[in-house]
């Protein structure tokens, strides 16, 4: 799906006709809207806090997000969904391009979480290792081939189901 084309002079609040003055006055009024010391006494702060803490990211806090490791994104941004998540969690292909330890570590968070009662729907495409954290399996191809619980999964048989 493509992205639809953004109007920044829409986003700034200036006309298309603005000179460079009131477009760099427009642009630093965004900025300091959103500059993170705004956010210092908001009530999510807490939340944010203690997502952190349970991610063992609070040093990564003032880090540019650019400059962390593909463990500490995911470490990053599995700390942000849980701000917003209540009950479920949806991950899509979460340890794409993480080092083995890095996985590791993820799966064993993600196993962490669902003890203490938040549902993670996850998609993989290695179904080994995502294994070892489930609980429930929905395995599709051209269809829906299994959906169940991880202990009444045989891959090999699916896999043969698939082929025929």
């Amino acid at each position: 799906m493509a992205e639809a084309k953004r109007d920044y002079y829409e986003i700034l609040g200036v006309s298309r006709d603005a000179d460079d003055a009131t477009l760099k006055k427009a642009y630093r009024a965004l900025a300091k809207k959103y500059h993170p010391d705004n956010y210092a006494n908001n009530p999510l702060a807490d939340l944010a806090e203690e997502k952190m803490r349970k991610m063992e990211i609070l040093d990564l806090a003032d880090r540019c997000y650019r400059e962390l490791s593909g463990g500490q994104k995911q470490r990053v941004l599995l700390a942000r969904s849980m701000c917003a998540a209540k009950e479920m969690m949806l991950l899509d292909e979460p340890v794409t391009g993480l080092d083995p330890t890095a996985t590791e570590e993820f799966y064993a968070t993600v196993k962490q979480l669902h003890r203490e009662g938040l549902t993670v729907v996850m998609i993989s495409h290695d179904p080994e290792k995502a294994l070892s954290s489930a609980t429930h399996v929905l395995h599709l191809g051209q269809s829906m081939l299994y959906f169940g619980k991880t202990d009444g999964y045989d891959r090999g048989q699916i896999l043969l189901k698939e082929e025929h």
